[in-house]
């Protein structure tokens, strides 16, 4: 991988990481604080638990083969932006 690859994966995988973010954030302050009375998360808290969680599940998940750029990035957006939106129906069909 040159320096372009690794160029476009930060270019990425910053904004993806901050999307995921936004994310928990979200969806821990509509279902985990009203339902458990615990305190808001707050970005730098869910970006270090992020950045935790990512090493230890790739390492276990991909360590015997190699995954596709195009489809982890893709993934990387998709996957929190799905997230939230039925989050979002649950919230407000489910009366929550």
């Amino acid at each position: 991988m040159g320096i372009v690859g690794i160029a476009m994966i930060v270019a990425v995988g910053i904004p993806a990481l901050l999307l995921r973010a936004w994310a928990v954030v979200t969806l821990w302050a509509w279902f985990v604080v009203p339902a458990f009375d615990v305190r808001p998360i707050g970005y730098a808290s869910t970006i270090g638990i992020l950045i935790l969680l990512g090493l230890l599940h790739s390492q276990a998940q991909y360590k015997d083969h190699e995954i596709d750029l195009t489809t982890s990035l893709i993934g990387s957006a998709t996957g929190p932006l799905m997230a939230v939106g039925i989050g979002w129906l649950v919230k407000h069909f489910a009366g929550l």
